[in-house]
């Protein structure tokens, strides 16, 4: 008995063995300042938008113009989870036919715990709508100079209050674009910019019930605002890598 301790004792004395002990300590004493530190490095920051979505010039659309007849209904503000916002009623310059009203939303949140809680399906059908269908539509903007074949929005064909109505939607994530949450939250993750952004880009166009003038008054109005958003309003690529 005494012979195994005194192999023990020898053992325990070795290099090699007060090395790892040693590097043991270090490890248990090291990695919570460690992680701290990583945690402070690698921390998203808001940022703000460069001008309010309030001052947005409308005289810049070739096609829209706001219009003075309100017919979106009255929104409790607490719920958007941003005061960064836009919401008008929107005219088209050559009225087309079949469109009653049409919606333009625009939602801007800088808050990096954020996990994207509002998307037009949950919202509208918690308001009392019929999501008939669900589709993709791609947008080319030429203006924005894309690296890619473009932009995929959202498409909904809806039904609310006896009205039908088809939504298309996307988000911009730190200039990147995407239709739906986990996209939104992967892209919110990139560690290479330390700021954090996204907004939600939304019309909505209320029809007759046999038009079919939906999706492409949807797509004119995306593909002449967003170059707005995105050239005078949203964080800039030097603003996010600053």
């Amino acid at each position: 008995m005494q012979q195994d301790r005194q192999s023990l004792t020898q053992s325990c004395l070795t290099p090699r063995f007060l090395w790892c002990f040693a590097l043991i300590i270090f490890a248990a004493l090291g990695m919570r300042p460690a992680m701290k530190s990583l945690a402070s490095h690698f921390a998203k920051e808001s940022i703000a938008l460069r001008q309010p979505l309030t001052e947005f010039d409308f005289s810049t659309l070739k096609s829209f113009r706001p219009s003075p007849n309100q017919s979106r209904p009255d929104f409790p503000l607490e719920a958007l989870g941003t005061k960064q916002y836009l919401w008008k009623d929107m005219k088209m310059e050559t009225p087309e036919p079949g469109v009653r009203n049409i919606w333009f939303f625009v939602s801007y949140y800088s808050n990096p715990r954020d996990k994207v809680p509002h998307t037009p399906e949950v919202c509208y059908r918690q308001a009392g709508a019929i999501i008939n269908s669900s589709e993709t539509m791609q947008l080319t903007i030429p203006d924005l100079n894309l690296d890619d074949e473009g932009i995929e929005a959202r498409v909904l064909d809806l039904n609310q209050d006896g009205q039908r109505g088809v939504l298309a939607y996307f988000f911009c994530v730190n200039g990147k674009f995407c239709t739906d949450r986990e996209q939104v939250r992967w892209s919110m993750s990139d560690l290479s910019s330390h700021y954090v952004y996204f907004a939600k880009i939304e019309v909505v166009v209320w029809l007759e019930d046999d038009s079919n003038a939906g999706p492409p008054t949807c797509r004119k109005l995306l593909t002449e605002a967003l170059p707005v958003l995105v050239g005078e309003h949203f964080p800039s690529a030097a603003d996010l890598s600053r």
